[in-house]
């Protein structure tokens, strides 16, 4: 009995495995993200020869830090981001006013910060800060 040939998908797929988080598939085309271009996922062949490439190789650095960057911004919170909602809470300053584009502009030159977007601050750190101080009060409380 003879092999059977695997269909498009699952052969696109176990290039997807084989050879890294580089290549992905909607099961029809075979993509490289690092490339940003189609790879012909007609035969192993093609595969490992475009990922022998230089172009491919300089192109996967530049796609691995950027991941990892994406990454370590995902896993920890900026102190930089934390400070400042803590502050514009504390001087009773809307968050929204970070959108004012004459205040966004001397803040990044003077602190040589980029200022995150409103709903960056009000999605990961108001809540964090609004504990925080929840929980001072109430160690304060019980104190006195």
């Amino acid at each position: 009995m003879g092999k059977t040939a695997l269909s498009n998908s699952v052969k696109l797929n176990r290039f997807v495995s084989k050879y890294g988080n580089s290549l992905s598939t909607d099961g029809k085309v075979l993509n490289c993200q690092a490339c940003n271009k189609k790879v012909n996922g007609d035969k192993k062949y093609y595969v490992t020869q475009h990922i022998a490439t230089e172009s491919h190789k300089n192109s996967l650095k530049q796609f691995n830090s950027k991941q990892e960057f994406i990454k370590e911004s995902i896993n920890r919170k900026s102190n930089f981001n934390y400070e400042l909602c803590e502050a514009l809470i504390a001087a009773d300053i809307p968050i929204h006013k970070l959108e004012n584009q004459k205040l966004k502009k001397f803040l990044e030159k003077w602190t040589k910060q980029l200022l995150p977007a409103t709903c960056t601050l009000r999605l990961n750190y108001i809540n964090d800060i609004n504990q925080s101080v929840s929980k001072n009060f109430i160690e304060f409380s019980s104190d006195h």
